[in-house]
């Protein structure tokens, strides 16, 4: 079902007759292909058992990513009985990344961004291991990569990367992307200036239940770039943002 996030209404309320409208929509997400972890655990079923840590950890031992990831996740967070080691949480997630394994490279990525529970900060090897996650469709992957390449962290700031890879996280439904591309629009940032796709992916953020504080903060800034709109501008983001959902992201301008 398409849902019209953006509405343009007559009214007197401080935007010069013009008022946007946003209405709720599913959040989208995206996982990676699982090789067997659903096997291994169910949603927080086992993490108490230590015979299931015999389990894990044999399945880790024999090379199973997954199961690697899940033991880094065990000794990060002290789960299945296991007292918590940075160095052995390290160790595992480490295997588990260079076998591919989505989550696992995520993790790498953030640990060396923070800099923490174990390694010093590096940017350079959270963008390596940040851009082989997004490359398996992560989309918190790539909007980290956006982020660094918007920033210039771990490599030369470049705006036009960073909305190739905010673009990606976005169009799998990640608000926190959304409200980028929306910045990036309006701003001229590694794109040409449109206010009317800014205020399309603004509104997308808006009404994004994902988006946590994000989301406010999109509602005031769509509706301060709304005021400075024609009706006829925003009725064209209207149109470009139902026909976004409709192609379920496939098509958004």
């Amino acid at each position: 079902m398409v849902v019209a996030l953006v509405a343009f209404v007559a009214g007197s309320n401080g935007l010069g007759g013009h008022r946007i409208q946003a209405a709720p929509r599913m959040q989208q997400t995206t996982t990676p292909a699982s090789s067997g972890a659903s096997n291994l655990q169910g949603p927080g079923s086992h993490q108490n058992d230590p015979g299931a840590l015999k389990q894990l950890r044999l399945f880790a031992e024999k090379g199973n990513a997954d199961a690697q990831y899940e033991l880094a996740h065990a000794y990060d967070d002290a789960l299945y009985g296991v007292t918590r080691d940075y160095a052995e949480a390290m160790k595992w997630c480490r295997l588990a990344a260079a076998q591919g394994q989505a989550m696992a490279q995520m993790a790498l990525g953030e640990r060396y961004r923070a800099g923490n529970r174990g390694v010093a900060q590096d940017f350079g090897e959270a963008l390596k291991w940040y851009r082989l996650a997004a490359a398996q469709g992560i989309a918190n992957a790539q909007f980290s990569l956006g982020e660094f390449y918007s920033q210039g962290l771990g490599a030369p700031q470049d705006y036009a990367e960073a909305v190739k890879w905010f673009r990606l996280a976005a169009v799998q439904g990640h608000g926190f992307a959304q409200a980028q591309l929306g910045t990036c629009y309006r701003d001229g940032q590694g794109v040409a200036q449109n206010y009317v796709l800014a205020l399309m992916w603004w509104s997308l953020a808006a009404a994004n239940p994902g988006a946590g504080e994000t989301r406010r903060s999109s509602v005031h800034t769509r509706d301060q770039l709304a005021a400075k709109m024609t009706a006829a501008q925003i009725a064209e983001a209207q149109e470009l943002l139902v026909k976004c959902q409709a192609s379920n992201y496939r098509n958004c301008g």
